[in-house]
């Protein structure tokens, strides 16, 4: 140590250009020997130095250590770890940032492949767990990463990812404000994302869908998370669509990703346990996503089928009147999307057997006292009864049914095989069918006078 002793005594001077030359010639002597115990301690005792200039030059000058492989990066990113915990507040982001310039260094060297044992080891896991004063600077090497290394393949940079985003959501379960305030950021600056890179958006929208099952739901500040990350990720979506609609091979990817966002959205509102506030929000921000689609002139995605199973479960339970005229006008717009028009209905070969499912219930609510939700209900009415015309028409014993992995067994789900069992393989269902309903305009009539 007795080498380095003159250096250490010169970082402490009051002269920043004193204090950034002993640095400087501290690092220049541990290049000729960097795996010298008094050279570590040299370099810890700098990261630990009350002084600005001295913290940021020797963290310049260990990271250019690494790069020039003098110290191994596993070295400098335990020492910067180190420093960080036990630092002063002012220079948390000058840690935060070292940190992030080797954790690119790092991913870049090998090859979009660096891995680690758990998600506790992580470096940006260690970085946020550390802690909260990291946030803001944490947020913004989150998106350098991802800027610097898209060219290494988005697949590559959101699975290393994943373990950041998995964690600070499920810190949410301790309701820290801390912890919810980066959970949030966090959505929302990978949707910035998405909408300013709509090439590279598709990985990134699959990071975050696979995350929205981690998200807690027991208060109604909890659903007030979810519709806040749905939203973020509606409107990336909105914009990486409209920028990819001329682009038919990405639009399509894009498009098929946004089905998969809400059918696991959907999903999981029939299967967790929210607060009881109504869905209206989610539904509403659901129509607007489709009549996007619909609008920009895309195509019905036979995915669809799936979220209406899943909205089925919700429809049939729902006693609000305004919860029930959103999933009303969501469904009419989703049918009208489907069948354009009849002649589009008599041309389909899949069996509507997804959209028989909301009969009952519709009919149920032509006795609402609500006229919105009975103006609604008719107009679904008329749609459906033109498909359950159809219906009787298919041959049964050629069943032509969408096919689509259903993202949860929900009863829904359940209901829909066992129509579809019943029409194709009992004989007789579709005429008890008939039978138990006349002509659904009898039904309609009154609210026609």
């Amino acid at each position: 140590m007795d080498s380095y002793d003159p250096l250490l005594e010169k970082t402490r001077l009051p002269q920043p250009s004193l204090q950034k030359f002993a640095v400087a010639s501290i690092f220049q002597n541990i290049r000729s020997d960097p795996h010298s115990d008094p050279g570590r301690r040299a370099i810890s005792q700098c990261l630990n130095s009350s002084s600005p200039n001295v913290v940021d030059t020797s963290v310049r000058e260990l990271c250019r250590l690494v790069t020039d492989s003098v110290v191994p990066l596993q070295f400098a990113l335990l020492e910067l770890h180190s420093a960080l915990e036990g630092s002063h507040t002012r220079f948390v982001p000058v840690f935060v940032k070292g940190l992030g310039f080797l954790v690119r260094y790092g991913f870049q060297k090998n090859n979009a492949t660096w891995q680690f044992s758990s998600t506790e080891t992580h470096p940006f896991v260690k970085v946020l767990s550390s802690r909260s004063e990291v946030q803001p600077e944490l947020l913004q090497q989150v998106l350098m990463f991802m800027l610097q290394n898209k060219r290494l393949g988005m697949d590559e940079v959101c699975e290393f990812l994943r373990p950041l985003l998995n964690f600070s959501i499920i810190r949410l379960l301790v309701s820290e404000s801390s912890s919810t305030s980066f959970a949030m950021q966090l959505v929302s600056s990978l949707a910035s994302f998405c909408c300013s890179f709509p090439y590279e958006s598709i990985p990134v929208f699959r990071l975050v869908v696979g995350c929205l099952k981690y998200l807690p739901h027991e208060t109604s500040e909890d659903y007030n998370k979810f519709v806040y990350t749905v939203e973020h990720m509606t409107e990336a979506y909105i914009v990486v669509l409209k920028s990819l609609a001329r682009k038919k091979l990405l639009i399509t990817g894009a498009q098929n990703s946004s089905v998969e966002f809400l059918e696991t959205v959907v999903s999981l509102l029939t299967c967790l346990k929210w607060y009881p506030s109504g869905h209206e929000p989610i539904f509403e921000l659901s129509r607007r996503l489709l009549s996007v689609q619909k609008d920009l002139g895309l195509q019905w995605v036979p995915g669809l089928s799936s979220t209406l199973v899943a909205l089925f479960t919700i429809f049939v339970q729902s006693e609000l009147e305004h919860e029930q005229a959103s999933v009303l006008k969501l469904l009419l717009l989703v049918l009208k999307w489907k069948y354009d028009s009849d002649d589009a209905i008599s041309r389909t070969k899949s069996s509507p057997i997804e959209e028989i499912l909301f009969l009952l219930p519709t009919v149920s609510l032509m006795s609402s006292p609500s006229k919105c939700v009975k103006g609604l209900a008719a107009d679904l009415l008329l749609v459906l009864e033109k498909l359950l015309v159809k219906m009787f028409v298919v041959p049964n014993d050629k069943p032509i049914t969408e096919k689509g992995a259903h993202y949860l067994s929900t009863p829904g789900t359940i209901l829909s095989r066992l129509v579809q069992h019943l029409w194709y393989q009992v004989p007789f269902f579709g005429c008890c069918l008939a039978l138990f309903f006349p002509p659904l305009s009898i039904l309609l009539l009154p609210t026609f006078i």
